[in-house]
């Protein structure tokens, strides 16, 4: 008796005019921040833990949403105190890039996650 293999796949395409014929297409695949260590000193260094910290992603952009996510996380894990139970998503008026603290007068602070730069692509 003769096994059949466990994946048999056959990609086949007659007079194609256009439009893409294959298996798996990987189309410009995305850059993803990761929290490192002179992110996480500078978290621990600019944002008080005796004011709330509102962390606001880029709404919209998948990859500012992820990262805005991991630094909630790391705040949370270190006893901050954080508005809501996830990141914020924000349509900001402008183009925003990178990560941005701003402390507030009152008792509240804003992490703004925005998108990403080129240069922090060449980071890595």
């Amino acid at each position: 008796m003769t096994e059949k293999p466990a994946h048999s796949i056959n990609v086949t395409s007659y007079h194609q005019s256009g439009g893409i014929t294959a298996h798996t297409v990987n189309v410009n695949p995305r850059f993803q921040r990761a929290l490192g260590d002179e992110i996480r000193q500078k978290l621990l260094q600019n944002v008080s833990r005796q004011k709330l910290a509102v962390v606001w992603a880029t709404n919209g952009d998948d990859e500012s949403y992820r990262y805005a996510a991991e630094i909630f996380n790391f705040l949370k894990s270190n006893g901050f105190n954080l508005f809501g139970t996830a990141p914020v998503n924000n349509i900001f008026t402008s183009p925003l890039y990178g990560v941005t603290v701003n402390p507030h007068a009152d008792d509240k602070t804003d992490i703004y996650v925005g998108i990403l730069s080129d240069s922090e692509k060449q980071i890595r």
